[in-house]
């Protein structure tokens, strides 16, 4: 049983780093979209 404890941190953190991750990327194409509509507006 310990070592199924010991596991789930491990297989916890990469998962939460991927979701930080896509998250950033979404934020990026967002920000890229939002400067393409002000250009087109300028």
């Amino acid at each position: 049983m310990p070592d199924v404890i010991d596991l789930q941190p491990v297989q916890v953190q990469p998962f939460r780093q991927a979701l930080q991750h896509k998250r950033a990327v979404i934020a990026g194409f967002q920000m890229a979209e939002l400067l393409f509509i002000l250009q087109e507006w300028i």
